[in-house]
């Protein structure tokens, strides 16, 4: 979860983790960093990520994505694996970022 004060947040893989130090950033700016970075994630990840840890109550002035730009333009998930990393990282059911990370057939591919 990330903490009330937190007034940046960075998302990304490994790529983000080794390359934005939240001490550095919050140093910097003057502004309070929570560090949502996750190796060997992708975009669906991230989103999940903001979307389910982060308490709507967090008022997040910033938010910094950091990753190659192919990682970016991945519409879909495509091994199982990062079906089941979505999945758990999901809080309660998200319809819309299911269909788009997996796909109309999501469920069916999921569960066979």
């Amino acid at each position: 979860m990330v903490p009330d004060s937190s007034e940046i947040a960075v998302l990304g893989s490994s790529i983000a983790l080794a390359n934005v130090d939240p001490v550095a950033l919050s140093a910097s700016t003057g502004l309070s960093v929570a560090q949502l970075g996750e190796r060997a994630s992708q975009p669906a990840h991230w989103l999940a990520l903001l979307r389910h840890r982060v308490p709507e109550d967090v008022r997040l002035k910033h938010l910094v994505v950091v990753s190659p730009l192919e990682s970016l333009l991945r519409e879909r998930l495509r091994a199982n694996v990062d079906v089941e990393r979505l999945l758990v990282l999901l809080a309660r059911p998200d319809p819309p970022l299911w269909a788009a990370a997996v796909g109309a057939d999501g469920r069916r591919r999921f569960w066979t």
